[in-house]
């Protein structure tokens, strides 16, 4: 029986996972929680940045804006701390960028949460520490908590935004047509609050008589007591990872 994939991942990488499944087989539907803009941090902010012993990273857009930012006030890579971030893919974008100079990169041995970076060994002696987290507005909690509670200093720097996303009337309509099975991907606890207030009652139930791909069990405690499908946790939270699970759940 067909499935559609129904992808809630924000901006250019969820229409190309949409565009990588349909290589494969599969329809997908991308139909973002949220949208992204950039935020000006405080200029104070450039000066906390420019001292901490280590930066972290909590997704994609953080390296991508907060990236943007340095630039505008000149922080080059020879000036960069030690730096987290939650996967091997995020450490190789920030490798690609700073060719000439080697950077002191770490990523969780397994995992891709906030939970499987706490536990790496070079976090474990952070007391005393500067840390700056890039993230958005209310983002990874647990980081910020965990490492206070050890002694390092935090500065949370939001560098960008999410926002309801427009929704397409199109593509609520093909949703709303669909007759066969539904897989949803959840991308943020913020997507999910975003489409459950946006989207009409009925289409909201087709969702969540689907299945569910979520990147953490914080998203699947949001969404238990309404999901009456499947729910699977992703391996990892990159387009290729997400497709070959996609792939062999449903192909």
């Amino acid at each position: 029986m067909p499935a559609l994939i129904v992808i809630t991942r924000p901006g250019a990488s969820g229409l190309q996972l949409e565009r990588s499944l349909a290589i494969d087989g599969l329809t997908g539907l991308h139909l973002p929680g949220i949208a992204l803009s950039a935020v000006n941090p405080p200029v104070t902010a450039a000066d906390t940045v420019a001292q901490a012993d280590w930066w972290i990273f909590t997704s994609p857009a953080a390296i991508q804006y907060a990236l943007r930012w340095f630039h505008s006030f000149g922080l080059t890579p020879q000036h960069y701390p030690d730096i987290a971030v939650l996967s091997e893919k995020s450490a190789q974008r920030l490798y690609a960028t700073t060719e000439q100079q080697p950077l002191r990169i770490i990523w969780p041995g397994t995992g891709h949460r906030s939970e499987d970076l706490l536990i790496h060994p070079r976090l474990q002696s952070v007391s005393g520490r500067q840390i700056v987290i890039f993230n958005a507005p209310e983002g990874r909690r647990l980081l910020t908590d965990s490492l206070r509670q050890q002694g390092a200093t935090v500065q949370e720097v939001n560098i960008y935004r999410r926002v309801p996303a427009e929704l397409d009337n199109q593509r609520l309509q093909r949703l709303s047509e669909w007759q066969d099975s539904i897989m949803t991907l959840w991308t943020s606890n913020t997507a999910i609050e975003h489409l459950h207030s946006q989207l009409p009652q009925p289409l909201w139930q087709k969702l969540m008589q689907g299945d569910q791909l979520l990147l953490s069990e914080r998203q699947k405690s949001a969404l238990k007591s309404q999901c009456t499908g499947n729910m699977y946790l992703a391996d990892a939270p990159d387009n290729a990872s997400l497709r070959k699970q996609i792939i062999g759940l449903y192909v």
